[in-house]
């Protein structure tokens, strides 16, 4: 999934970059804000030329969502052993 990046300076000289989307308000007048989102190439380009010509493309970043699943094994072990334990009472001793 293809996301872009809006660039903005605050009144503190920072760069900071927020997602590009749409606001939209409904007749409630709650405020829904979407991200804009694809997988499509020739959609993100299409969105990017607009973008280039109201912003100019140093404002603007393209960033690719990646799903990642990680598997960690636990293993529960004795931090100590007997001669460890030794070690650690004799420096214990020494200070």
């Amino acid at each position: 999934m293809y996301k872009i990046l809006i660039k903005y300076s605050n009144n503190r000289n920072m760069n900071l970059w927020e997602i590009y989307g749409i606001s939209t308000t409904s007749t409630s007048g709650k405020t829904i804000f979407t991200e804009f989102e694809t997988d499509d190439i020739d959609i993100l380009e299409a969105e990017l030329l607009k973008l280039d010509k109201e912003f100019g493309h140093k404002q603007i970043k393209v960033i690719k969502e990646i799903d990642a699943n990680y598997s960690v094994d636990v293993t529960d072990t004795d931090i100590a052993d007997d001669k460890n334990v030794d070690e650690v009472t004799n420096n214990e001793d020494v200070l």
